[in-house]
């Protein structure tokens, strides 16, 4: 579980655990005074079982722990591990995976990849306003023709939306030591303008992993 990551949590979460951890604590040791932090072992991980130790123990010798009903206390427990487990598990956007293969005659894109000029696939979204996805996924195709999207991190797939599909696989080009070369395309250069590519593809709001091939033509 995420919450329970004392120093692998995102900077956010680790900000947010930090002040809830404070704030709880300086509550807890006002109205149950007592040594070290409630619900945290000596690893620093948080415990509900041990914070419930902790406070029962601090509550009898304050005479409240009669006055407490069992589902108050139990949520007084389980608070500090909602609220980090909320900061701790923002996943982001929805994505859906999505993976193909890329051929151009029946031969796979990228056979023949050439250093600095790898072929690459790219989702360019078609669509705009509210609700619409604002960001391209894009990946390289390897030598086998096959690709796996990204878009906010590696494989992570794509946005539901609609899309404009655009390949780029160039044999040779312009390098710094020889600018003026000509730039040399494996591909019908169409398929590298999305006005042009005629490659379209819908991805619905879904969590099964979606699978698009395209089978290049001259």
């Amino acid at each position: 579980m995420c919450c329970r990551r004392s120093l692998g949590l995102p900077s956010r979460a680790r900000f947010l655990a930090l002040c809830v951890g404070a704030t709880f604590y300086a509550i807890a040791n006002a109205i149950m005074p007592g040594t070290g932090v409630p619900g945290y072992g000596d690893s620093g991980l948080y415990d509900p079982g041990k914070l419930m130790i902790d406070l029962r123990g601090r509550l009898s010798r304050r005479g409240l722990e009669s006055k407490l009903s069992p589902s108050l206390f139990a949520w007084i427990c389980a608070l500090p591990l909602l609220l980090l487990g909320t900061a701790g598990c923002d996943r982001g956007p929805h994505t859906v995976k999505a993976s193909g293969r890329v051929t151009y005659e029946g031969a796979p894109v990228g056979k023949n990849p050439t250093e600095g000029f790898p072929a690459r696939i790219s989702f360019l979204p078609t669509q705009s306003g509210e609700g619409a996805p604002l960001r391209p996924a894009s990946c390289m195709i390897d030598s086998d023709g096959r690709y796996e999207l990204s878009s906010f991190s590696a494989n992570d797939g794509v946005q539901p939306g609609e899309y404009d599909v655009v390949v780029v696989s160039i044999l040779s080009g312009p390098t710094i030591l020889n600018p003026q070369a000509p730039e040399i395309w494996e591909i019908p250069k169409r398929y590298g303008r999305p006005g042009d590519s005629g490659l379209k593809v819908t991805i619905p709001d879904q969590r099964a992993p979606l699978t698009f091939d395209f089978d290049l033509e001259p």
